[in-house]
């Protein structure tokens, strides 16, 4: 009993120590959402070594934006041609795939077998993981960007039309609408947050931020600012962070909306951040990848590549995994910008990568797909 109060003891500190970091309690298993938690830490369970070396590729035929999940063997993801495909990790063939009648723009998620994505018709899907066969669909009302988190055996998903959709994760039903913006010229680009007490976090191309109870069903509070948000946000236990269409990068009080610290780059943001220790980061099309203190939002260096970074970031193995639209894939040292390793792939890269697995998946605008692995792995 002893042993037990004092394992649980130092849980306790660990987490205290940890500064907060939401990722610890609600990290998906092994990738199976955007940006790897309901959080959108952009934190990868598991531990990757580099060199990376490409295993196998897959050609589509349309532009590949977004990231990729992975899960039981297979990788999921989305494309221009419409489709969504279902691969095997193992050596790249077609397992499945289904055409939607809108370009798919989404990242998928996986949840108990379901996998659930967004298209540009106008539907977030759930299809059976293994089969592909269509489970559902629900209508959201507006082209669909916004990747899925799910909660609770809920999904929650933004809409071009300005709202949020809440709906059952095994058979689509509707569950709840919320509205964030309303206006024609606004819509929801991002992927919402959420913590593990239930408080929604979502961002809006009108420059609306709102905090929602999904608890009680009730607006906490919403911050406007003066310019476009396509950046979804990353919310630890005290803060929300965030960048912006005009190049300013923001930290939030979660609790009250006001703001902690903000840091203007020098080109648009329009991925999402990764946080790792007391750092945080993010790319903009300046064609620069940032890094910022926690605290005060202070730059510790930047590192410049050749290209506009659309992307966002994944923290690996004390890695910075990001991709630039100069064609190549980067890997640096989250301390001190070193680039410990590149891969250039000689076609724009806008999708984000993803992980899983021990793999390293990403899609290019070319409508490649590929598959990348570290050599201790078969």
């Amino acid at each position: 009993m002893k042993i037990r109060m004092l394992v649980l003891q130092l849980c306790l500190v660990f987490l205290m120590i940890g500064g907060g970091f939401a990722q610890t309690f609600n990290a998906a298993p092994d990738g199976r959402m955007f940006h790897n938690d309901l959080e959108n830490t952009g934190t990868v369970n598991g531990n990757y070594s580099i060199p990376f070396k490409l295993k196998w590729k897959f050609k589509t035929d349309g532009p590949i934006r977004t990231a990729a999940v992975v899960s039981k063997g297979k990788v999921y993801f989305g494309c221009d041609d419409g489709y969504v495909y279902g691969l095997s990790v193992k050596d790249g063939h077609l397992v499945w795939k289904y055409k939607t009648d809108g370009a798919v723009k989404s990242s998928p998620a996986v949840y108990q077998d379901v996998v659930i994505i967004g298209s540009n018709d106008g539907f977030v899907y759930g299809f059976n993981a293994e089969l592909g066969n269509r489970l559902w669909q629900h209508d959201l009302g507006g082209k669909v960007l916004s990747a899925p988190k799910v909660y609770q055996d809920d999904v929650y998903i933004g809409s071009r039309n300005g709202k949020v959709y809440q709906v059952n994760y095994a058979n689509g039903l509707s569950l709840n609408e919320i509205r964030v913006d309303g206006s024609k010229y606004g819509g929801i680009y991002s992927s919402p947050a959420i913590t593990r007490d239930g408080t929604m976090y979502i961002t809006s191309k009108l420059g609306m931020i709102m905090s929602f109870d999904l608890n009680n069903s009730l607006i906490n509070w919403t911050k406007q600012i003066q310019s476009a948000i396509y950046s979804s946000p990353l919310v630890t236990e005290e803060y929300l962070y965030f960048g912006s269409y005009n190049g300013v990068f923001y930290s939030l009080n979660r609790n009250t909306g006001e703001i902690e610290w903000s840091y203007q780059a020098d080109g648009e943001i329009y991925g999402s951040p990764a946080l790792a220790d007391k750092y945080i980061y993010f790319g903009s099309r300046d064609g620069n990848l940032y890094c910022l203190d926690l605290k005060d939002g202070g730059l510790e260096w930047r590192y410049n590549t050749n290209g506009p970074i659309s992307s966002s970031p994944l923290v690996a193995s004390q890695l910075l995994f990001f991709t630039s639209e100069d064609g190549f894939i980067y890997a640096l040292d989250n301390q001190n910008s070193g680039a410990d390793w590149k891969y250039e792939l000689g076609e724009k890269l806008f999708a984000s990568p993803s992980f899983g697995e021990r793999h390293f998946f990403v899609g290019s605008l070319t409508g490649y797909f590929y598959c990348f692995t570290t050599s201790d792995t078969n």
